[in-house]
């Protein structure tokens, strides 16, 4: 499904959504998929659109999920005025799945036990 939204817009919207980021550079992201500088910049100029195996090892290099760096990077003015909604919609979801998961994996606290009287 992701697959299906990696346009070239949205792939040249996902490299300026990094380069905005600290130490992120056109050489960086190259480096990270392994790839020429002269891919990315295609990827940028709109002439060419990241693989999958592309955003997952840039999302893997940003420390998030696929899904949510495809997500930061479309722009809520982009959206004709009628879709924002379903936007903020689809916001509201990816942050209660994150919420959702950080709560699973929040370790258990531990119980203090009884104290025993020595014998």
């Amino acid at each position: 499904m992701l697959e299906q939204a990696l346009t070239t817009d949205l792939c040249s919207d996902m490299i300026a959504t990094l380069l905005k980021r600290p130490r992120w550079t056109i050489q960086r992201i190259a480096r990270v998929i392994n790839r020429p500088a002269e891919y990315v910049q295609r990827v940028q100029s709109r002439r060419q659109s990241f693989q999958m195996s592309d955003v997952e090892a840039l999302a893997k290099a940003c420390k998030m999920k696929s899904y949510r760096l495809v997500f930061d990077s479309l722009r809520r003015e982009k959206f004709a005025r009628e879709t924002r909604g379903l936007y903020d919609l689809g916001l509201r979801e990816v942050e209660r799945q994150e919420e959702f998961e950080r709560v699973l994996r929040r370790k258990p606290t531990k119980k203090r036990r009884a104290s025993t009287k020595a014998a």
